[in-house]
């Protein structure tokens, strides 16, 4: 499952147990699959009861009343949620609230859709952002909350968090040493819903990297991400990458462990969470600056980053950096360790579930 969709899910988790009920209003499909969706959180007791909890309501045809009242809040996931999150809200003279995952319109080609993303972050709301970094990216930008309010009246609009990384940490001095067959993993993702991942640049930077010999040497190269069957991906010179769905789930954060070298590219305001889970696990990890999310932040989280530029020579160079410091084991184990939360009671911590639950009844 994607991490949206934890975030979002453990969200629901926090609120329950802090009192309020839940109730989901599907707006984009005549059925929910509980059967289904209960097979899919059976790795985690606390979400499917989160989602056994909450009330489901179909409002999809728009063919029924629905019942609201003064005391609801109107949470919305995404931008076309949003859109009926407002007019309900607006009905009671309230404000929806916003669970801001990314700058959304960039889902999108300079369209129609893009317009109506940005439309939606000037409508009157209060914002719950995932990570300091997206909402330092509105911040710079003057977007959404950023653009109407300040000081106390902004604070008392919108609250970020930090999306919580899975547990894992780096093998030890000895099992690095001993590795006789060195592992690069790609979060690549070709299909054109995830874009932003720049699977493209990506291949080409590592042809590129092999292409001048960075990886002579005993090196495996394993991709992760594809909606589609596994497939092998030609990287020149003899060099191929195995492209598969997803990293065992129940043993994702040992499985990260095993391996030398992350490359995980994001062409949008937020930095998805896996170049961090990467270097949590002690990989050095190559992974592109945008905008606010520049080279100097991303070092300054962790020194197992090795930012680019968002092209193929960048990435390459990059690649190189990382290569020379595979060997420097005691440095990637001391930088595995950062300030970020390994948990989701960290992440919606008191002081985030206060300024939650203030929204929430406002």
């Amino acid at each position: 499952m994607f991490g949206g969709y934890i975030a979002c899910l453990q969200f629901i988790r926090k609120i329950q147990e802090a009192g309020f009920r839940v109730r989901i209003l599907l707006v984009e499909s005549d059925r929910l699959d509980r059967d289904a969706v209960n097979a899919k959180l059976a790795p985690n007791p606390p979400l499917q009861q989160a989602v056994a909890n909450a009330e489901v309501e179909d409002i999809t045809r728009g063919s029924h009343t629905l019942v609201i009242s003064p005391t609801d809040a109107f949470v919305g996931y995404s931008f076309w949620t949003c859109i009926k999150a407002h007019r309900l809200a607006e009905a009671i003279g309230k404000k929806f609230i916003f669970f801001l995952q990314e700058y959304e319109p960039i889902f999108h080609p300079h369209d129609s859709y893009s317009a109506i993303g940005g439309y939606v972050y000037r409508l009157p709301h209060r914002a719950i952002f995932n990570t300091d970094l997206l909402a330092d990216y509105f911040r710079s930008k003057r977007l959404g909350v950023f653009d109407r309010y300040e000081g106390e009246e902004l604070a008392r609009h919108h609250v970020a968090f930090q999306h919580a990384l899975t547990p894992t940490s780096p093998p030890t001095h000895e099992q690095m040493a001993q590795r006789r067959t060195r592992r690069l993993l790609f979060y690549g993702r070709p299909e054109g819903h995830a874009r932003r991942n720049l699977f493209e640049i990506g291949i080409l930077g590592l042809r590129e990297a092999i292409r001048q010999g960075m990886f002579d040497g005993n090196w495996e190269f394993h991709g992760v991400g594809t909606l589609g069957p596994e497939y092998d991906v030609e990287l020149g010179h003899g060099r191929t990458m195995k492209l598969s769905g997803t990293l065992p789930q129940g043993d994702y954060g040992a499985a990260l462990r095993e391996f030398d070298i992350g490359l995980s590219l994001m062409l949008a305001p937020h930095p998805s969470i896996l170049p961090f889970e990467m270097a949590s696990a002690g990989q050095i990890v190559v992974t592109n600056a945008y905008e606010s999310r520049s080279a100097d932040v991303l070092r300054s989280i962790s020194g197992n980053l090795e930012p680019c530029d968002a092209d193929p020579f960048s990435v390459a160079e990059a690649l190189a950096a990382a290569v020379a410091r595979v060997g420097q084991y005691e440095s990637r184990i001391k930088r595995a360790s950062f300030d970020w939360v390994r948990n989701w009671d960290d992440a919606f911590n008191e002081e985030v579930m206060d300024r939650i639950k203030e929204m929430l009844r406002a």
